[in-house]
């Protein structure tokens, strides 16, 4: 079962990229930009660069979305018995809060 919902992240991850490139085409599905955001925060533990601007986009943000959608993110990662992932999520997230102290 671990085997599959390793894999299941990245695939639903990719697919939502896909849908949001698609949207972001069609002019009746304002979801595109939402979708390709998705993608991207749950890739974070997959793409370096991309956790770098998440720690700036996270120090940026007032409102602490970022913080909260890295949360569900960290969540999402231990629900997949991904604890390494989930523990590297979590250290940018606290970076971030150090940082911003």
């Amino acid at each position: 079962m671990n085997f599959k919902k390793k894999h299941l992240i990245p695939f639903l991850a990719g697919l939502a990229f896909l849908i949001g490139l698609v949207s972001l085409m069609l002019p009746f599905l304002p979801i595109g930009w939402l979708m390709i955001g998705i993608a991207l925060i749950i890739l974070l533990p997959y793409l370096r660069p991309l956790r770098k601007v998440f720690i700036w986009a996270a120090k940026k943000d007032d409102s602490k979305i970022v913080s909260r959608a890295g949360n569900k993110v960290v969540e999402l990662y231990a629900w997949a018995h991904e604890y390494q992932k989930a523990i590297m999520i979590q250290k940018a997230i606290e970076e971030q809060k150090q940082d911003r102290d």
